[in-house]
């Protein structure tokens, strides 16, 4: 093995002796991914770091001399490669664009998918549900199987009351994160429930949740962050707050200013449209429903009492979790007149 030391050196391939530059040369074979497809101006990564290609010259049959530039946005500092047997990975350009000349061969593709295939969880086959310390009842694994069946999970809970709609929510929650569906959770309900809630989460399922139910509550969380950093934003977070904090407007914006993963909500039909069919009219917790909706991937509704008698009601209500069942609008007798 030998390599130049210093810019005193003179390098022993090329004979360049500039000051101020180091070049490192290894004297042995590799698998080198630099030569002629690597061309001035295309990004590169060097020893776990991406570069910028100032220049490329050839100073040997099969070995070439690049003069790097630091790519990093707040990156300084410039290198002198040679490869082989500098490792060098050329990295897509910053403005990526399709080109056919550059796809590469599709068994590799087809290949990984079918490991993939046979390595993921199987649809039928529930994983979460085992670490819940709840005895199971058949009924209560039926909103799982359908929430984990749907592309976007969302689902209304309308059992009676009495029947386990937090047991039926709390699994829900643990599949999703078993199969890494829901990694930010928030919880909206009435603020006399937070207790039952983050107790009922805790025990029986062993997730912790942050409760902010109110300003002082998210003064004390906000204290235990760096400088800048809202609990609502945070990668992970797992959130317990009541419905009549979130409606307001300041709140909300903030809440739902980063995409939840999945959001549940208890005594849900105080999300949907008010009045009666002749004159419906929306609240601020209807407002926020749709808010909820548009700001989730996941929305998992719970409530004993769906139906009020009343059709635009439902129909407000069924729409946050499929818009396509419920599209019309107005009174039923005026669609045959």
């Amino acid at each position: 093995m030998s390599f130049a030391e210093s810019a005193e050196s003179r390098c022993s391939v090329c004979g360049d002796s500039d000051l101020g530059k180091l070049y490192v040369l290894f004297c042995w074979g590799g698998d080198m991914t630099a030569g002629p497809s690597i061309r001035e101006g295309d990004r590169v990564a060097v020893r776990d770091r991406p570069w910028r290609v100032e220049g490329v010259r050839e100073i040997a049959p099969g070995r070439y001399l690049l003069k790097l530039l630091a790519a990093e946005p707040d990156g300084r500092g410039r290198l002198d490669v040679i490869t082989p047997p500098e490792r060098v990975r050329q990295l897509p350009p910053e403005d990526l664009r399709f080109d056919p000349n550059e796809l590469g061969p599709i068994r590799p593709w087809v290949s990984a998918h079918r490991a993939l295939a046979l390595t993921a969880v199987r649809d039928d086959a529930l994983g979460g549900a085992r670490y819940g310390r709840v005895s199971l009842e058949a009924y209560q694994l039926a909103p799982v199987l359908r929430i984990v069946a749907k592309p976007r999970p969302r689902l209304l809970i309308a059992d009676d009351v009495g029947l386990g709609k937090t047991i039926e929510a709390g699994l829900c929650l643990l599949e999703l994160m078993h199969r890494r569906r829901a990694e930010r959770v928030l919880v909206v309900v009435p603020p006399a429930l937070i207790p039952q809630w983050e107790e009922e989460l805790r025990e029986r399922f062993g997730l912790s949740f942050t409760v902010i139910e109110n300003a002082a509550a998210l003064a004390r969380v906000q204290s235990e962050l760096p400088a800048g950093l809202s609990p609502w934003v945070l990668p992970g977070a797992r959130i317990i707050t009541s419905v009549d904090y979130l409606k307001k407007d300041e709140v909300r914006r903030r809440a739902l200013e980063k995409l939840w993963d999945l959001v549940v909500v208890d005594e849900a039909h105080a999300l949907a449209e008010s009045g009666t069919p002749r004159n419906p009219y929306r609240t601020r917790r209807t407002r926020l429903g749709e808010e909820l909706r548009d700001s989730s991937r996941g929305l998992l509704l719970l409530t004993a009492t769906p139906h009020n008698g009343y059709p635009h009601s439902f129909r407000s209500l069924i729409e946050l979790v499929e818009p396509t069942s419920a599209t019309l609008k107005g009174i039923f007798h005026s669609l045959s007149g």
